[in-house]
């Protein structure tokens, strides 16, 4: 099943204030699985507004307290490899083991470095994995 898709803003999902949307396809079917907003002018105006807020307190987020967010975000990330592989598999009709290594991917590459993730991660994102002797 395909999950509902909304538009996170200012930390709270919507549906936007547009009340349209547009119809994600199956590219293998052309069925569609689902839906995806539009953002009116009033949703990007208060996007904009809530990234400077939140730019305002990441510039003050000591670069060591960002690094763990961003690890903590990618071990999420890696551990839901398997949940995420099927939609990717869904919209864009490739393999679903290339779906987990793009999943798994940008969770290695955001903390810097390849070592063993804190949590637990999908098997397809183990592949590669090298364990370093501060992990």
């Amino acid at each position: 099943m395909y999950p509902k898709v909304q538009m996170f803003i200012a930390g709270e999902w919507t549906d936007g204030t547009s009340g349209k949307s547009e119809d994600i396809l199956n590219p293998a079917t052309g069925q569609a699985i689902g839906k995806t907003p539009h953002a009116s002018r009033a949703d990007l105006d208060r996007a904009l507004e809530a990234s400077k807020a939140g730019f305002e307190v990441w510039r003050k987020t000591s670069p060591f307290d960002r690094y763990k967010l961003m690890r903590k975000a990618a071990d999420i990330i890696r551990s839901r490899a398997a949940e995420i592989a099927p939609i990717m598999t869904m919209e864009q009709g490739k393999p679903v083991v290339e779906a987990q290594g793009e999943t798994c991917w940008p969770a290695t590459s955001s903390t810097g470095f390849r070592r063993k993730p804190a949590a637990p991660m999908a098997a397809s994102c183990r592949r590669g994995w090298v364990t370093s002797p501060s992990s």
